[in-house]
């Protein structure tokens, strides 16, 4: 908020700087507490959820690729919900899992209805 977002003249990208020193460093010194903060979250969240962390580390190790449904699996479903498309797309990529149950823990619920309707 302290810099407003500010871009060089489109038009002509070899004209010279045209911020101030004052304007630069005020940018520079804004730059440096937008990193400073993301890194401070980033740890945070980092040692909030190590023990995740490590599960996730594990299978890695021992899959070395792993996908959506390894996470879900693993950790479980994300504690929010998630961009629309990449949900489409999920429910899609997944039949037969009802990605709602899911979240609400109901999947071996869904499962065993299946199973008892032939489906699965």
């Amino acid at each position: 908020d302290a810099v407003a977002l500010l871009r060089k003249d489109e038009a002509n990208p070899y004209a010279g700087n045209p911020y101030s020193d004052a304007t630069r460093q005020a940018m520079d010194e804004q730059a440096k507490v937008m990193v400073d903060e993301s890194y401070t979250r980033t740890l945070e969240l980092l040692e909030g959820k190590k023990e995740e962390l490590v599960k996730v580390a594990q299978l890695l190790m021992e899959k070395e690729t792993i996908n959506h449904d390894d996470i879900v699996d693993l950790i479980g479903a994300r504690p929010f919900e998630g961009d629309k498309t990449y949900e489409d797309y999920i429910k899609n990529k997944r039949p037969g899992v009802d990605v709602e149950a899911e979240e609400e823990g109901g999947v071996e619920e869904k499962k065993e209805e299946e199973e008892e309707e032939g489906g699965g």
